[in-house]
């Protein structure tokens, strides 16, 4: 996936104005950055294996609480996973300590 600051000047031009920043060019290409390395740290925090005090705690939570399993369905748009698929699927999973 590109980067809108790959783009030509005269589209990173016409873009500026579109979100709402006129003729700032500069301005524009500095929210781009941040929006971009915003995203870049959430996709490196997504992708950092859980430890096991964390996948512990989420068990926990997914047997004590009749509801937290509806998130586990919604993120995976399976609104057919029980909680023992979800807890032996956590199981599985591979930690950084």
């Amino acid at each position: 996936m590109g980067s809108s600051l790959d783009l030509p000047i005269e589209r990173q031009r016409e873009l500026a104005v579109i979100f709402g920043y006129g003729d700032d060019l500069t301005k524009w290409r500095k929210y781009m950055q941040e929006c971009e390395q915003e995203f870049e740290d959430d996709e490196n925090e997504i992708e950092e294996d859980p430890t096991q005090a964390e996948i512990a705690q989420k068990i926990h939570d997914l047997e004590t609480n009749p509801y937290a399993i509806e998130y586990y369905r919604r993120i995976t748009d399976n609104y057919d996973l029980t909680v023992e698929q979800q807890i032996k699927h956590l199981r599985n999973l591979k930690t950084k300590d």
